[in-house]
């Protein structure tokens, strides 16, 4: 079992990788873009004051960071865990729901670990969730090969629900005390 060590004196470090930005808008629905919701809730991570946990976000600010240079950031800092925050879209408007999945490289007992932990923590707060982990195959995730990592599709910006549930500040609030209370 995966489990941040409470007695450590240290911090864990928890990098979030909030996807796009710049001139890189994700996707888009109407008005509403992936770089900003993603970087939104990895704002609401890195102001959360844990006892335990430590959260960095690699882009901050609404600009473009290559995959090259997010993977140097993440290598110089050396955290505990890498979360890759996503909304997705599907032809489908019916399907909905978080997503969950560890690198296709990547597949480490600990990052699968860590996703179920997650998965766990969004359906203990009631979110729309697949019913397991799956794999990514993206360049980001394939390339962070020593540190566990996590890649969380936040919701589907297609689907009406999970649409109005990714705009409003309350729930992403949610969202990143649900990531928070799924690593303790």
């Amino acid at each position: 079992m995966v489990a941040f060590n409470i007695n450590s004196a240290q911090k864990k470090v928890v990098v979030i990788n909030a996807s796009h930005g710049g001139v890189d808008w994700g996707i888009t629905y109407d008005s509403i873009n992936e770089k900003e919701l993603v970087l939104n809730i990895s704002q609401y991570l890195s102001s959360i004051n844990d006892a335990h946990i430590k959260f960095v976000g690699i882009r901050n600010t609404d600009d473009y960071i290559s995959l090259n240079d997010r993977i140097s950031k993440v290598d110089s800092i050396h955290p505990d865990l890498v979360i890759t925050l996503h909304v997705a879209q599907d032809l489908d408007i019916r399907k909905s729901g978080v997503v969950v999945s560890v690198g296709k490289n990547n597949e480490s007992d600990t990052s699968k670990q860590y996703g179920n932990k997650i998965l766990n923590g969004f359906k203990s707060q009631k979110f729309g969730v697949n019913d397991s982990i799956t794999t990514a195959d993206t360049y980001f995730m394939n390339n962070v090969k020593e540190i566990p990592s996590v890649l969380i599709e936040l919701g589907y910006l297609s689907n009406e629900k999970d649409r109005k549930a990714l705009i409003n500040s309350t729930t992403k609030e949610q969202i990143a005390k649900a990531i928070t209370a799924a690593l303790q």
